[in-house]
């Protein structure tokens, strides 16, 4: 049916078109809980292990602080997570993830709880969240692209 005078109302498509992107943002939203959870589950399999503090620490959060009070998700550490001995465990977090070899500076190694958890794997080392977050970017920007695809 082609686009004539009579049958064609701005209000119509406007309706129309904010249902898309409602339906779209909700579908958008979903793979962005999907992917925060798969990149939270990676970032602890790629973090060292000293007794368990930083893997225990690292989760998703999500807010309406985006655009438009928009939701939006991080993964990060709890920023109040306390390790057994008193201490931030973002203070080792930020110090693992730079220095840490592999993958960061090479000023600190895999200590024994570390190798044994990588266990020959190569995942355990530094940049473990960037690594994370970088390993599943493209397959949500594949499912992104399908959503707004299949609503167009």
């Amino acid at each position: 049916m082609g686009l004539v005078k009579s049958n064609f109302s701005p209000e119509l498509l406007a309706i129309r078109l904010n249902q898309l992107g409602e339906r779209s943002s909700r579908q958008i939203l979903a793979v962005m809980r999907e992917e925060a959870d798969n990149i939270v589950e990676l970032a602890k399999e790629n973090a060292p292990h000293k007794d368990g503090d930083l893997e225990d620490a690292i989760h998703a959060v999500e807010d309406r602080g985006g655009i438009n009070n928009r939701t939006q998700i991080t993964v990060q550490v709890d920023p109040a997570a306390i390790d057994i001995h008193g201490k931030p465990v973002s203070e080792y977090a930020v110090i693992m993830h730079e220095a840490l070899a592999p993958y960061g500076t090479g000023g600190y190694k895999l200590d024994e709880g570390s190798i044994a958890k990588d266990g020959g794997s190569g995942k355990v080392g530094g940049k473990y969240m960037e690594r994370a977050m970088r390993s599943r970017v493209g397959e949500m920007g594949k499912k992104v692209k399908q959503i707004v695809k299949d609503s167009v």
